[in-house]
């Protein structure tokens, strides 16, 4: 005897059209210019704020993050993907993402095929007191 039990997920069409980037799919992505400008931009915001309790304290480390945005640049949300160690550089690194929204809106041809998209960074807080990314 078969069961049918009822189709209740969205559809394909219903669900939005999601694009993940991190630098290892860069070499021929149509968002490597995107991901390379919103990089640069988030480097910018964090060397001008970074933490004074970081600096003081000599605290350093490397954390990842999956940073989401959708089409007209607005963040949607930032997720801590793998941690620093250290709790004042793990929420700086958020609220830099923060601080430089909204990056700049999809290209034509990204946006075309694009709802979401999600770039996985890796941020290095070095000890020198500068923040890189990669």
């Amino acid at each position: 005897m078969a069961v049918v039990i009822p189709n209740t997920s969205p559809t394909k069409a219903d669900r939005p059209s999601m694009k993940r980037l991190t630098c290892l799919s860069m070499t021929s992505s149509v968002g490597t210019f995107y991901l390379r400008a919103r990089g640069r931009r988030i480097e910018k915001v964090g060397n001008v704020n970074y933490p004074a309790e970081a600096k003081s304290h000599q605290l350093f480390g490397i954390l990842r993050l999956l940073v989401t945005n959708v089409p007209d640049g607005t963040l949607k949300q930032i997720h801590l993907f793998e941690s620093s160690g250290e709790q004042i550089l793990d929420d700086a690194a958020c609220r830099f993402g923060q601080l430089a929204s909204p990056f700049g809106t999809f290209q034509d041809e990204l946006r075309e095929s694009t709802d979401e998209l999600e770039i996985i960074r890796t941020w290095q807080f070095r000890k020198n007191s500068s923040l890189r990314s990669s």
